[in-house]
């Protein structure tokens, strides 16, 4: 297996998951010209780390190439955030770890629903998460949202 995955907790790799984040916000506005979604970015971004329940960093190579986090809605759901991995580790398999380090987490502390939200334009992504048994779902967050297509994966807790 290449690449790591791991929760970030010291300030060194939480530092690296913000630079991350900031890599896929400009992602976002410029590749994607997607400035509402760049915009709401930043806004979430200024709570960070403190508004997000977890923090998932990808290493390659010893190098930060990818992340994601968890924000909590409500008591049964939780969102996955901005998944994003660097164009030269994506097909590694370092995104679907990082996902299935958000639903382990999920479920580990006792959520029913991990949502997210996305674009139709980014197919890899929506694929992975399809695989991962991801469902089509509605809006689920207040208000207006950047994000044009919602998904979510039932977290099943064992009898």
């Amino acid at each position: 297996m290449r690449g790591c995955v791991r929760l970030a907790k010291s300030r060194e790799d939480i530092a690296a998951v913000r630079e991350v984040f900031d890599t896929y916000l400009l992602l976002l506005r410029n590749d994607y010209d997607n400035p509402c979604g760049y915009e709401q970015g930043r806004s979430t971004m200024a709570g960070f780390p403190e508004n997000h329940s977890a923090l998932f960093l990808a290493e390659y190579e010893g190098k930060p190439v990818g992340a994601c986090g968890l924000m909590r809605i409500n008591e049964v759901d939780i969102e996955l955030v901005r998944l994003y991995c660097k164009p030269e580790v994506r097909g590694m398999g370092l995104g679907a770890r990082l996902v299935k380090a958000c639903i382990d987490t999920a479920h580990r502390e006792g959520f029913k629903r991990l949502l997210l939200s996305t674009e139709p334009v980014m197919g890899a992504a929506i694929k992975l998460y399809e695989g991962l048994g991801f469902e089509n779902t509605t809006n689920y967050k207040p208000g207006t949202s950047a994000c044009s297509r919602f998904m979510f994966l039932s977290i099943v807790s064992e009898p």
